[in-house]
């Protein structure tokens, strides 16, 4: 179940990552709650609670990989980081900065009701998705509750 809320979590994975057979290439990212704020408790799970996939080619100046490298570095800006985009080496070297760097998530789930191609799915089979954005802490300490639970 997708989480829905406002969460200090820390950064806990940043690394280059490649699929086996389409060969294709991203930035894998992971956090995990460390307090939740305002809505659902931490579940236990071996997996991170968010993760999200930046797919940035350097050697690309294609406007979606020059939007992917802005999101990847908007999100280690409002944790508190820059990272170096002037290689793939020091881009890799800067990962170290940002892990375990405390941050904020607002997380909510979305029912999409259109497949990839636009057509209809069922409501039945209309599964819930994890969405969430980093935020900056004024923002998301705003959010915080009288039954706010660190961890």
């Amino acid at each position: 179940e997708p989480y829905k809320g406002v969460y200090r979590v820390s950064w806990d994975a940043l690394r280059f990552e490649t699929d086996k057979k389409t060969l294709a290439a991203w930035i894998q990212a992971e956090w995990n709650i460390q307090e939740t704020l305002d809505g659902d408790q931490k579940r236990d799970s071996k997996f991170a609670d968010f993760r999200r996939r930046y797919f940035v080619d350097l050697e690309s100046e294609s406007e979606d990989d020059v939007n992917e490298a802005k999101k990847l570095l908007n999100d280690a800006f409002t944790f508190g980081e820059t990272l170096d985009l002037s290689s793939s080496v020091a881009l890799e070297t800067s990962f170290a900065k940002i892990i375990g760097k405390q941050g904020y998530i607002r997380a909510w789930a979305w029912k999409p009701d259109k497949d990839v191609k636009g057509n209809p799915i069922p409501e039945a089979d209309q599964k819930p998705i994890q969405q969430f954005v980093v935020q900056q802490a004024k923002v998301a300490e705003k959010r915080r509750s009288s039954q706010s639970v660190p961890f």
